[in-house]
């Protein structure tokens, strides 16, 4: 599951990413906040034309009184690029999108989709985004005093076998999850 901040990020860096997985929450966050940047965009646009009405009787002539259009264009790709990749996440192709020409029933259609949960099996647009990546946390004991000082007496000292794996299997799977343009190595 992504946090709002990697959601955010994923959104923008795969903006152009067509063949790739996007979880629920990978989806979500960045959508949620474009619908409220252009909701406010909206607002704004109706008050400087309902400003201008009152002062001149005629609706602002210059392109950056209004911001919700020009926020639609902006926000169209990495949008419709998400929804492809959601669409992937729950085994279908992006394609599908094209339901929403359908007028009321491809649109719910198309949010019923994106609200399903993702395929926990491999498809043909790879692997599930958390699949290897998700750890069972280990249960944690609380510090002590001199916990500390284990650490610094640990700096200098050459890592383990097991640690020097397990820290090329994290570099792996981060180079699997935000570099691999194929989603997997």
């Amino acid at each position: 599951m992504y946090g709002p901040i990697a959601a955010l990020e994923s959104y923008i860096f795969s903006a152009l990413r067509f063949n790739a997985r996007a979880d629920r929450s990978e989806f979500w966050w960045p959508s949620s906040l474009v619908l409220g940047v252009i909701t406010l965009a909206g607002l704004a646009d109706i008050r400087s034309i309902a400003d201008a009405f009152i002062q001149t009787g005629q609706p602002p002539m210059h392109v950056l009184a209004y911001w919700s259009p020009l926020l639609w264009i902006v926000f169209f790709v990495p949008t419709l690029s998400a929804m492809v990749r959601r669409l992937h996440d729950t085994g279908r192709s992006g394609w599908w999108l094209l339901v929403q020409i359908i007028p009321l029933l491809g649109p719910m259609l198309i949010f019923g989709f994106l609200l399903m949960p993702s395929k926990p099996e491999p498809n043909a647009w790879g692997a599930p985004r958390s699949a290897g990546t998700a750890r069972k946390a280990k249960p944690r004991r609380a510090a002590g005093p001199l916990d500390a000082y284990a650490v610094l007496l640990q700096a200098h000292a050459e890592p383990s076998p097991e640690e020097v794996a397990r820290r090329k299997e994290e570099v792996h799977d981060y180079f699997v999850r935000n570099v691999s343009r194929s989603g997997a190595a």
